[in-house]
């Protein structure tokens, strides 16, 4: 027995040693060292730092070189765009050939965006040149800036900006990945883009597979993440707000379905930041939007137990929507705004539109195209009231309500038995009001908006739904190509009910 443990010791330690060696030569290989910048550094000149300016790329590790004699380094600092910072610091020599790789990662999820390289070292007797290289992926390279994500042949990568009142976070490492995270708790609007990566091959519209079960009081992983399987999250990059708008601007310049439109999305009641750029990059790869996509998260704890949590989070969300909604709106590459708010989402909508109506000043133009209730989580009553005082300010306005919607019958419990606006109470029958087109859509599913939704069928039709909708506004909704909705009763409370083929 004794003999045997020996045995499956060395066993174990030679398999190690192969995953070890053979995942940093896997690195080693994966891609191409390119130059991404140089700069001069000055005789007697203790410290230089390099932007990368329009040529950052996502990249696997670092190299510097210089072009002609040595330079004692004491330190060397690797700035990416989520804010992150990786530091050497060690005595080293940079000479003209290669140093070894600075903060070096495996390719599959280990992109970074890197944006400046900055150098500690001994002073000079006289300049020299010195060199940034990276280690770009052959398959995933391209700047950051790229207007198209690239594509492999497991997946895809999508690109979506996003708005968040969350809390920053420390950034944290995950399969490799260090990204910028956000919390539950309230803090001012921060600005941003992420990579969500959407597997190619067997995933219905509508869906998000992951290797998460959620037994309502936790999650947890059952596997490791694989993009060729689900989705995942290749980069989150907090961006000034002169680059974010500028971002704004190219995305929606840059669409040709949807030229010159920014697609915002409101998540709602237990959702998690992670959670929200998983479903925004779902509807903006489904419905084929191709313009400027937008995420606004607001802070959500993101589980079952935390619904009073989050209706005290409306509020704080609603004001920083509001300057989201005004930034976009004022944004000289959008000439219109599309809006899909989901759940409690509706109600930090409702309450951001109150809020940019409300200013002292000419309230701005917010160039509102189609707006989306996806079963409201807000009361009946204040849910009409409201929509007679906005719903001028859109192109039209949809209302997607169920009875089947668990968290609403949930809601109207904890209300004392109110009905929510996204509901249809039985033997009342949905919310129908002037100026609204609601849609009954019970024999289908909203919970295509919230990340478990393993009970809709019918989830094609309902992207395709929203695509028609957002490109050519085509109501009635019985007008729209399939022609699955039925309008219930006489004009002016007419609501159209979905028949499932």
């Amino acid at each position: 027995m004794r003999r045997v443990n020996s045995w499956l010791q060395v066993l174990l330690a030679l398999i190690t040693a192969f995953s070890f060696f053979s995942s940093r030569s896997f690195a080693q290989t994966a891609g191409t060292w390119e130059l991404l910048a140089s700069s001069t550094i000055g005789r007697g000149t203790g410290k230089t730092r390099i932007a990368l300016g329009d040529n950052v790329k996502r990249t696997l590790g670092i190299r510097l070189r210089v072009t002609r004699g040595t330079v004692s380094a004491r330190r060397a600092t690797v700035e990416y765009a989520n804010g992150q910072k990786h530091f050497e610091d060690r005595a080293f020599t940079i000479a003209q050939q290669p140093t070894p790789a600075i903060d070096e990662r495996e390719p599959a999820m280990g992109l970074m965006v890197v944006e400046a390289v900055e150098i500690d070292h001994a002073s000079l007797s006289s300049d020299t040149r010195i060199e940034v290289w990276g280690l770009v992926p052959a398959d995933r390279g391209g700047t950051r800036s790229s207007a198209t994500p690239r594509s492999g042949t497991d997946y895809r990568e999508v690109e979506v900006l996003f708005g968040t009142s969350r809390k920053k976070g420390d950034d944290r490492a995950k399969h490799g990945r260090v990204l910028a995270t956000f919390g539950s708790e309230g803090a001012g609007l921060t600005r941003g883009r992420a990579l969500v990566t959407i597997p190619n091959q067997g995933r219905p519209k509508g869906e998000i597979p992951r290797p998460t079960l959620d037994l309502i009081l936790f999650r947890f992983d059952y596997r490791k993440e694989n993009p060729k399987w689900d989705f995942t999250i290749a980069a989150v990059d907090i961006q000034p707000h002169d680059v974010f708008a500028k971002k704004v601007a190219a995305m929606a310049r840059g669409g040709s379905t949807f030229a010159k439109q920014a697609f915002v999305f409101v998540h709602g009641y237990n959702t998690s930041f992670d959670d929200a750029l998983f479903r925004a990059a779902q509807i903006t790869h489904d419905i084929g939007f191709d313009g400027a996509p937008i995420v606004f998260s607001w802070q959500s704890h993101g589980g079952t137990l935390y619904y009073a949590h989050d209706q005290a989070a409306v509020r704080e969300g609603a004001s920083q929507l509001a300057t989201l909604l005004r930034e976009i709106s004022t944004n000289a590459g959008v000439d219109r705004v599309q809006i899909v708010a989901h759940s409690m989402g509706s109600e930090v909508l409702i309450r951001a539109l109150t809020d940019v109506m409300s200013d002292q000043e000419k309230p701005p133009s917010l160039k509102l195209g189609e707006v989306v209730f996806a079963a409201p989580d807000v009361d009946r009553k204040a849910f009409e009231l409201d929509m007679q005082r906005l719903k001028s300010l859109a192109t039209g306005i949809t209302l997607y309500a169920s009875a089947a919607d668990k968290p609403l019958i949930y809601s109207a419990y904890k209300a004392g038995g109110r009905p929510r606006a996204g509901s249809v109470p039985q033997g009342e029958g949905p919310l129908v009001m002037a100026g609204v087109d609601t849609i009954d859509i019970t024999h289908g599913s909203t919970a295509v908006f919230a990340l478990n939704h393993s009970d809709f069928a019918d989830r094609e039709h309902l992207m395709a739904d929203i695509h028609n909708l957002l490109r050519s506004s085509v109501r009635p909704p019985d007008a729209r190509p399939g022609r699955l909705y039925s309008p219930i009763g006489q004009q002016p409370r007419v609501y159209w009910l979905y028949q499932r083929n």
